[in-house]
């Protein structure tokens, strides 16, 4: 896990974020946030599995990256 993140901050590090948003109604659980450089990270911080409008799954209290 270490050498995937330590790999994407080097890509996206210093990249601007374009938009931060809550996915789920009433809850700041699921989180979506969009980068410059076309990142897209979909943080997941229930305890539940998360579908995303596009039908990923994110697994409770993990992460989705999309680049």
């Amino acid at each position: 896990v270490a050498l995937r993140v330590c790999k994407l901050n080097m890509r996206h590090g210093t990249a601007r974020m374009l938009s931060h948003r809550y996915l789920e109604p009433g809850s700041a659980l699921v989180q979506e946030t969009t980068f410059e450089t076309g990142l897209r990270v979909v943080a997941n911080f229930s305890d539940e599995p998360f579908t995303t409008n596009d039908g990923k799954t994110v697994a409770a209290r993990s992460a989705l990256t999309e680049e």
